[in-house]
């Protein structure tokens, strides 16, 4: 069996597919097995991914279109036969020795059973973006449950290797969201799991223009569903910082809708989260901008 399964998933990304794989086949460590799981592509991706089935490490996965990237992944993670699983997303690309030093890591700290790196954005060109020059990375390693809830702890995707027994006895994705899938995942890993870091810039993260498009209220509608769910499993350890992220985020959904102009869904958001949200003086500071906002004349978004 191989050391590692590695999870890829995609959907028409022909135009970068290729040098993501080359970056796998690139890797210094070779005792792995690549997962290609097709979300029901065009034929000229699905004709570019058979080109990859010419290695016997490599497996493909046909299935009919989802649009639910946890859909895609879960079904490799079924398949997976490694002791590790790696994530990797179809534009997004490693460095050489990316696989080599995690694993020597979890070797050295033997009560982790899961690893993450730090990485680079790039842009659809792979040029590294402006303001990568002064982004800092922070690595956050042991207990890291309530730097990920806060945004602390910066994890991507394609940064992360865990032990497959342990993903998939979580579940693996939650196939209910569209959005935070990923986030979810890591916040139930790090409730039973310290995390091991290795601080070296061995991912690149592809950030285009698409990437951003009409999902910055779904993705907190969905980052909103991750943290109740969580409130209603999660021991008492947990349960006061997740209802004050939960308190938080509903009013930052209210202020976005604010600036929309679309008064109807802020106050359906105010309401629907006022009983949770009352008890913690930022929210109620929040929601009284929110209220502001929606008084001031509709500011356009186009062009921004």
């Amino acid at each position: 069996m191989p050391a590692v399964s590695i999870i890829l998933p995609t959907f028409n990304r022909a135009d970068y597919l290729r040098e993501t794989v080359a970056s796998v086949f690139a890797q210094s460590w070779k005792d792995w097995e690549l997962i290609v799981s097709d979300d029901g592509s065009d034929e000229a991706t699905r004709a570019l991914i058979q080109t990859f089935g010419t290695d016997e490490r490599v497996r493909i996965l046909w299935g009919t279109h989802s649009g639910i990237p946890a859909v895609a992944r879960n079904a490799a993670l079924r398949a997976a036969r490694g002791e590790y699983v790696a994530f990797l997303d179809a534009d997004d690309l490693w460095e050489p020795a990316k696989l080599a030093r995690q694993l020597e890591r979890l070797r050295l700290e033997p009560s982790c059973k899961w690893c993450y790196t730090a990485f680079q954005r790039v842009d659809e060109h792979g040029r590294l973006l402006a303001d990568e020059s002064t982004r800092r990375f922070r690595p956050i390693a042991g207990q890291i449950f309530a730097a990920i809830l806060q945004g602390r702890a910066s994890l991507r995707t394609p940064c992360v290797l865990a032990e497959r027994q342990l993903v998939s006895s979580l579940g693996g994705f939650d196939e209910s969201l569209l959005d935070c899938e990923d986030i979810d995942l890591w916040l139930r890993l790090a409730m039973i799991a310290d995390v091991a870091v290795v601080d070296e810039l061995l991912v690149r993260v592809r950030i285009s223009p698409s990437s951003f498009t009409g999902r910055r209220r779904h993705a907190r509608i969905d980052l909103i569903r991750v943290i109740e769910k969580l409130l209603s499993g999660a021991g008492p350890r947990w349960q006061g910082i997740l209802r004050r992220e939960r308190a938080q985020h509903a009013v930052l959904l209210a202020r976005e809708y604010a600036e929309r102009g679309e008064r109807t869904l802020m106050f359906r958001t105010l309401a629907a989260h006022f009983g949770h949200a009352w008890p913690y003086p930022r929210a109620w500071y929040g929601a009284m901008r929110a209220l502001l906002r929606s008084l001031l004349p509709h500011r356009s978004c186009e062009g921004q």
